[in-house]
Order: C-alpha cells, then structure tokens, then sequence
C-alpha cells in the first residue's frame, strides 16, 4: 500500500534464549517458560486406545477441529471427574492429550462458545446418532429409559418442574437414553423438556433416530398404549413390559399359578396368550427375592400387622410380570430383563463415577450440546470398563480407583522433544501390558543355581 510496511505474524523460527538465539521447530525450547517437561500419560492413552474408532466417526459429520474438540473434552471429562469448565484447559495441557491432539482451543471462553455452535447444529448430532441406531443388529436387545439431570438455569426452556421435583422446587431436563445390552455401551441419547414423562418421549425418540430393530425392554414408568403407538409400522422393533403388581390381567389369565420353572435356577414360570390382542403374558418368582420381601413386610407391619392382608401380598412377594408383543421362551424374556440392570449400572457410572448429572451451562444449545459431549463419556465409559474386566486383577476393582493408577502412569521428556515412559514398578508395568498399553519385555531367564557352595569348594 504506497510502500508502506506493515507487520505479518509468521511461523515461529526461534527464541532468543539468555542472549543467543536458538532454533526451535515451533516447540518451546528447554527451559523456556510454560514448558511441561512431565505429563500424565495412562489414563489418557487408555481412552485414545479404546476411543480411537469413534474419533473416525465424528469427522463423518463434523470437520476435523471439531470432531478433535469434541474428542478431547469426552477423554478430559472421563479422566477427570467433575472437572470445571475453567480447569479444562490445565488438565489439557498437564496431560499427554496435548501431545497426542495438540493445540485443541481448551480455554473457559473458547469451551462456551465451541459448545453454543455444536447446540446450534442439532442436526450433525441427531445424525450421528442415526449412524450409531444403523448398527443395531436384527435380534439385539435395545433398553430405552430415561433419566432426570439437574439444571437450574432460568434461560434455557429445558429446564422444568417435574411430578417427581415439584416438592422440592428443583428443576431438571430429561435426558432418554438406548443402550445395547449385548455390546454393553449407549446408543444414542436426547434431551427433552424435565416435565416430559418418559412415556412421551419415548416415541418421539425411536421416530427421530429411526430405531428398526430390536426389543425395547422398559420399566413401569412406560405405559403399554404408548409404547404399542410409538411402535406402530415398525415391525422389527418388540417391546417387555412389566405390569403393575395390582394389574387384573395378572389376576384374570392367573399368572402367580406357576406352571413350570427356568432350568438351572429356582425362578417358577408361567406363560400365557392372551386372545385376539397379540399381546402374551409372562410371569416369575424367585424364592430368594420372595423371602427378602416377606421380611421387610413383616419388620414395617409389627403393629398393624393383619394375616388376611399378608396372606394375599405373600403370593405377590418375589413376582415379576411382563407383557409382550412378541412370542418367545420364558427364558429368553427373563434374561433379557435381567440384563437390564446394565443401563441403571450406566446410569449411575454417568452420575457418581462421572460426576455428571448437573449441567453448569444455560442455553438450550448448550445444554443439547454438553449433553452429546456427556453421552461421549459414557460411551467411553462403558468401553473402559469393558476393558478393565477382561483383565482378572481389576474385575473387583473400582472404576475411579483403576483411573487414578493411570493417571500416576506419566511420560517425561528426554533429549530434547523425545517422550519415554517413567520407571514403573514390576507389578504396574505387567498390568499396564495386560490393559495393552505397554509391550510386555522379554525376559530371558538365566538357568536356575543349585542353593550352597559348589561341591568340593
């Protein structure tokens, strides 16, 4: 511009370092302020080795800065609890996440916005959600529940009083999950308005994602007309659903007459169709949970204590009761609601191991969007601790504490910008090639020594 100069940010070539000027390939040089010499490394690369297949996913919907943003605050989230939105940033770079997707914008302003463009674009995660449902197989189990999260912002119209917080004054969103009982992880989730009761969103859930396939095993918070209207034209998908204990059908079709039991347990069963409806009836009792109800009946009844009305609540005592769309062994229907407890078990992974059932955001798109970064961390979740129980020495050991050896697992710096592993004890260094994440190091085992001095000596 008419010979004026003007300023241009280039790449960095160098710093000037105690007076001489040393050549740097853009890193901080040793020495220099703001260089971490020692970051945390375990807890991270098990995440990156266990999560690396749905990093590829996410750049199928979003750009690669995105789906790395994304990435790395699900890892940062899982591997450190309830950390704050402004330490994010600290735990990024203290950790070895920052080598493995370096410079990832982590600070507290860049995380509000980043999260308000992702809410924006609801239709990039309801996709991505439609392409986790595409893998459900024909004859996998699908659980479908819903849970209330803590929100108490005034801003966003998410936030409301349900029949189960109005006493207290809480306000809450409803969050719907799928999880895949076979593959043990989540599916797909959405956020709802918290007075939604789970019965109406749920049709709207299988409608948006375009669940075909599968059983849709519910509690006895779903209601039957809803769930046969939410599931109409869709032929592949069945549904079990437990009946109140005080159901007449249970009375009329004489379900707590047992018939026959489960083979290789003491659970009685019985059967029955009802006619014209396509509907059938299956019903359980298991001694052990009978004889744990008569007990706590008993303790809450000393006073009041009337024999005709135990009478009648003993043959209750210990029963389940299902209703279905579907024609199958009573075996099979047992086992599938047995498996359910594994969505309470993510349930309460995403509210106590994870720290997560209180959104600290305020607008609806960002609330939609911490959800999706949530529902990350419990897919992620749900793979590390599949991971730890294929390995005998952590089947009984807690999720957080298996997290906290990890993160005690760090990479130094050595000759420059080459990272290697701190010295780790025997012990941790087998159980870290168990997990995978170390080579296991030929030992060669030198021939044994007789004990005592050499004969003749």
């Amino acid at each position: 511009d008419e010979g004026k100069r003007h300023v241009v940010d280039g790449d960095i070539v160098g710093y000037f370092v105690n007076g001489g000027f040393v050549p740097s390939n853009g890193a901080l040089p040793v020495g220099a302020p703001g260089r971490i010499d020692s970051k945390e490394w375990g807890n991270v690369a098990m995440c990156d080795m266990v999560f690396r297949d749905v990093l590829s996913d996410l750049t199928a919907f979003y750009s690669i800065n995105d789906a790395v943003w994304l990435y790395c605050m699900c890892v940062i989230r899982t591997c450190y609890p309830d950390v704050k939105d402004y330490q994010i940033q600290r735990r990024y770079r203290e950790s070895f996440l920052s080598e493995m997707y370096a410079d990832v914008p982590m600070s507290r302003n860049s995380i509000c916005l980043k999260l308000q463009d992702v809410g924006r674009e609801s239709n990039r995660i309801r996709d991505f959600m439609r392409f986790r449902v595409g893998t459900i197989a024909i004859d996998e189990e699908v659980v479908i529940d819903g849970s209330l999260q803590q929100c108490e912002s005034d801003v966003n119209t998410l936030s409301q009083v349900s029949r189960k917080t109005y006493k207290t004054g809480t306000r809450q969103y409803l969050m719907m999950y799928a999880y895949g009982s076979e593959r043990h992880e989540p599916i797909c989730s959405k956020v709802y308005a918290g007075n939604m009761t789970d019965g109406r969103a749920v049709a709207d859930f299988i409608r948006s994602f375009g669940i075909e396939h599968g059983t849709i095993v519910a509690d006895k918070g779903f209601r039957i007309g809803t769930i046969e209207a939410a599931l109409k034209d869709l032929d592949g998908v069945h549904y079990i659903l437990p009946l109140h204990r005080d159901e007449l059908v249970i009375t009329e079709y004489g379900m707590y007459d047992f018939d026959s039991h489960l083979k290789g347990t003491s659970v009685s069963c019985k059967k029955a169709e009802i006619p014209g409806t396509g509907r059938w009836l299956y019903s359980f009792r298991d001694p052990e949970i009978a004889a744990d109800e008569e007990r706590l009946y008993l303790e809450h009844h000393e006073e009041g204590y009337v024999p005709e009305e135990f009478a009648l609540r003993k043959r209750e005592f210990g029963t389940v009761v299902f209703q279905s769309d579907w024609d199958m062994d009573c075996a099979k229907v047992y086992s599938m609601y047995d498996d359910r407890w594994l969505i309470e078990l993510m349930f309460r992974t995403y509210k106590v191991d994870l720290d997560l059932d209180d959104t600290r955001v305020h607008s609806d798109y960002s609330v939609v969007a911490t959800n999706f970064v949530n529902f990350l961390s419990a897919l992620l979740t749900s793979r590390l601790l599949r991971a730890f129980g294929a390995v005998k020495e952590l089947e009984t050991v807690p999720f957080g504490y298996t997290m906290d050896m990890l993160r005690c697992k760090r990479k130094s710096r050595v000759d420059g910008d080459e990272w290697e592993n701190e010295r780790y004890t025997e012990k941790d260094s087998d159980l870290l090639a168990r997990l995978g994440l170390i080579d296991r190091p030929i030992v060669v085992l030198e021939p044994k020594k007789k004990a005592g001095r050499p004969k003749g000596s």
